[in-house]
């Protein structure tokens, strides 16, 4: 049986990244959004549980603060990750429907994929909010209940790779949400180790880069009085959504390729 590709998974994801580097980042920040503006919504008044947590006499960074306070809140632990699966899901919906038109070679594919989403957005949102809503409950759970984070964290590792391509299975196929999840599932069947894999070998690098810059910006700047993290957040996970985004396109057109035979017409087929 033939098995997902690795090393064509990565690099083809970095290639149609490249491509539409900038309008991926734009559709990048969108899923960071929610957790950025809800960073400067008014807060009460916590300054006495701070101060057992940052130094004495030190400008409080408000954009730290669900980092810092010992009690979960239930805005940054279940809403605001409802609300930014469900944009990356119509942002994932739109490189979808871009990596098909570069396939059939359309020009501007990225403006002409909004409306190909458009025609499928009921299917899109759908899916997109069964995936927010069932992250956003393992998410919240972990935050309330401290030792089943583990767990929880691993069964949604598990969810995961199953049901990985089903948003893009979403934006591309005339069906319901349950076959879409169906399908889903029966796509990642055979290749969910090698789907692990190229998670795995992508983010490595991802998050040495993204450690190496945090620890450039603790040397250049003040991060105990200047309040940089908001902004960070979100041009990090732009940044970083340029590449994951066309991962999960490609993954989802491999997948497509090895279920339908070798011959990349069928697999295109789909698209249409």
């Amino acid at each position: 049986m033939r098995r997902l590709e690795i090393s064509a998974s990565i690099f083809g994801a970095l290639g149609f990244g490249l491509r539409h580097v900038v309008a991926f980042f734009v559709l990048g920040l969108l899923p960071g959004l929610p957790k950025y503006l809800h960073s400067f919504l008014p807060r009460e008044d916590l300054g006495a549980q701070l101060q057992e947590v940052w130094p004495q006499g030190q400008a409080f960074p408000e954009g730290m603060r669900s980092f810092l306070l010992p009690r979960p809140e239930w805005e940054t632990e279940f809403a605001v990750p409802l609300a930014e699966t469900f944009l990356f899901g119509i942002a994932l919906a739109v490189v979808v429907q871009t990596l098909a038109g570069d396939r059939r070679g359309a020009t501007w594919s990225v403006f002409s994929a909004l409306g190909a989403v458009l025609r499928h957005l009921p299917t899109v949102l759908g899916v997109s909010l069964v995936c927010a809503l069932a992250l956003a409950t393992a998410n919240y759970l972990s935050a309330v209940i401290p030792y089943a984070a583990l767990p929880l964290g691993l069964f949604a590792l598990f969810l995961s790779v199953v049901f990985c391509v089903v948003i893009p299975c979403a934006a591309v196929e005339n069906h319901g949400m349950a076959d879409c999840i169906e399908y889903s599932a029966e796509l990642s069947n055979g290749s969910r180790w090698r789907i692990v894999a190229v998670f795995v070998l992508s983010f490595l690098p991802i998050f040495g880069v993204g450690f190496a810059t945090a620890l450039v910006l603790q040397y250049a700047f003040d991060v105990r009085s200047l309040d940089i993290a908001p902004h960070w957040r979100l041009v990090g996970g732009a940044l970083f959504a340029v590449y994951f985004l066309p991962l999960m396109a490609v993954i989802h057109e491999a997948l497509v390729a090895l279920k339908e035979g070798p011959d990349p017409g069928a697999a295109a087929a789909v698209f249409d």
